[in-house]
């Protein structure tokens, strides 16, 4: 089994806008996508970055400006993480020859949360 991962940076308007930080403490959220295949890409990859250019841009956008009206208030890293991954199965794939195994996102360098689908 193949095993892959891709680190984003999230946008301006993915972190928590009630998450109070020190001044001069900046951080930059991140999303790491996880993809497992048995099998690898004609270009000899898991997961061809063409195939995700789709969810750079979402992230980048910070998710299309939608936090506040996707999740219940507070935001956690826990909500974002599930939200992407039901966002990836909807608009990534079966495009990447991987399958998608999880989504983890820190929202700081000492914090995570990761969602992944239900083991069988």
């Amino acid at each position: 089994m193949y095993e892959s991962q891709r680190t984003f940076s999230l946008g301006k308007g993915a972190a928590d806008p009630d998450r109070n930080e020190s001044p001069g403490r900046a951080y930059q959220p991140t999303v790491q996508v996880v993809f497992r295949s048995d099998h690898l890409t004609g270009s000899g990859a898991v997961v061809d970055d063409g195939d995700l250019v789709g969810l750079g841009t979402y992230l980048a956008s910070g998710i299309g400006g939608e936090i506040r009206e996707v999740f219940a208030l507070p935001l956690t890293e826990e909500r974002l993480a599930r939200h992407l991954f039901g966002w990836c199965m909807a608009h990534l794939l079966p495009g990447p020859a991987g399958r998608l195994a999880e989504v983890r996102v820190s929202q700081l360098p000492y914090t995570g949360a990761t969602y992944r689908e239900r083991e069988v």
